[in-house]
């Protein structure tokens, strides 16, 4: 036996409710998930819905300035012109309650390592709060560029380097 294997589930027993209002799109990904991975339904995949909450942000952008009109400037941009975006990323990851997803063309660095790792660390606050079984979990999903492979690991490492293993309640993937 495998230390990470789990019971097959059969793909009759995966009915999620929220399924009947997706498109024909979304019918026919849910059907080939539950074909093919059943048993990793409510831990890999799952059918939701949402809405952006909010503008949505994006750079270059500038006080005063529609970020489309800065891509004709000649001239650079400040050096700092986009150091509100890392802090607006961290202010929308400290929300989560139950669950975060990430996605991005490659992994942290810079401002935006430090800004996720303090949000990591404020979500792992609030997740201890919670009882055990129900972690708030993160899911980071990075571009896999040709001669650019990401190391999770040190990723990892990096990211929850101020949280103590012994108090967490956080699982980040």
């Amino acid at each position: 036996m495998f230390c990470c294997a789990r019971e097959e589930t059969d793909e009759d027993s995966v009915e999620d409710d929220d399924a009947i209002n997706l498109s024909h799109i979304g019918t026919a990904a849910y059907d080939l998930l539950r074909q093919k991975h059943a048993r990793h339904w409510h831990e890999c995949w799952n059918v939701t819905s949402g809405r952006v909450v909010g503008e949505v942000h994006q750079t270059p952008w500038l006080k005063g300035y529609i970020p489309r009109a800065t891509w004709d400037m000649s001239n650079d941009l400040p050096n700092n012109h986009a150091d509100w975006f890392p802090e607006k990323i961290k202010e929308i990851m400290i929300r989560a309650q139950y669950w975060v997803d990430i996605t991005s063309l490659g992994p942290p660095d810079g401002l935006f390592m430090e800004r996720m790792s303090e949000a990591l660390f404020l979500i792992n606050k609030t997740a201890m709060k919670k009882p055990d079984e129900e972690p708030i979990v993160i899911r980071m999903l990075f571009g896999n560029i040709v001669g650019m492979p990401v190391n999770c690991t040190a990723v990892i490492k990096e990211l929850t380097k101020h949280i103590d293993e012994d108090n967490c309640n956080i699982e980040l993937w």
